[in-house]
């Protein structure tokens, strides 16, 4: 097991989509009208009971989607932990990772205390490291970690 993994030990991870690049809204949408009736996608609804304290969701999305529509609405939906809109907590950190070989984009949220995105960024470099080192990786993951195009959200 990861330092990352330790640190972070709840983990919702999205991979899901289809020959034409779609994305089902029910992942991603935080919120969408239903009938003239706001209502969050199935998976933002649950993403509060499912990332408690220390929590990471990463995305895997196709080249042209809307990263940091998702991004937001992930982030606004753990903003307060149960979508309550009562007192807004600080915004939770996030990044998003460009991977060139295939244009695809990486879209993490952090929720913990005090998280930075660049801190992240930087454990996950050393995680990559360490997954090299480790003589399992079959590719050179550092070296494809730190090619993407990185945006701190």
């Amino acid at each position: 097991m990861s330092a990352l993994q330790l640190y972070f030990a709840s983990q919702v991870l999205i991979d899901a989509y289809d020959a034409l690049n779609r994305v089902p809204r029910a992942l991603w949408d935080e919120e969408r009208r239903i009938q003239s009736l706001r209502s969050a996608g199935p998976l933002a609804q649950a993403l509060p009971a499912l990332l408690k304290e220390q929590a990471v969701v990463a995305a895997n999305v196709p080249p042209g989607f809307p990263t940091e529509e998702m991004i937001s609405g992930f982030q606004k939906r753990l903003q307060n932990g149960d979508g309550s809109g009562g007192e807004a907590e600080a915004l939770p950190a996030a990044l998003a990772l460009e991977v060139p070989e295939t244009a695809n984009t990486v879209a993490l949220v952090l929720r913990c205390k005090g998280c930075r995105a660049a801190e992240f960024y930087r454990r996950l470099c050393e995680a990559a490291k360490e997954f090299q080192q480790s003589g399992a990786c079959l590719f050179d993951a550092p070296a494809r970690l730190t090619n993407c195009l990185v945006q701190l959200l």
